[in-house]
């Protein structure tokens, strides 16, 4: 999970945090997602893929975010 930027969030959240870096994170997770959803698919033989991209939606779990996959895209909202 070192590269899901939610992951960075998790060690030393600035609960002080403006909203706008808040939602460029999000966005930025949701790129991280579409990528990593799209390396695990095109590589099924691979299992630490998936095994990545599932760590970063579980993460993005623990941080009280709920995500959507539709038309190949995420969504993360609180």
């Amino acid at each position: 999970l070192i590269g899901c930027p939610l992951f960075f969030c998790m060690e030393g959240y600035n609960y002080n945090m403006r909203r706008e870096n808040e939602n460029e994170i999000r966005e930025r997770t949701e790129e991280w997602l579409d990528e990593r959803r799209m390396i695990a698919e095109n590589f099924p033989e691979r299992h630490q893929e998936k095994a990545y991209y599932e760590g970063g939606l579980k993460a993005a779990e623990m941080l009280g975010y709920s995500w959507n996959y539709k038309n190949g895209r995420h969504t993360l909202y609180k």
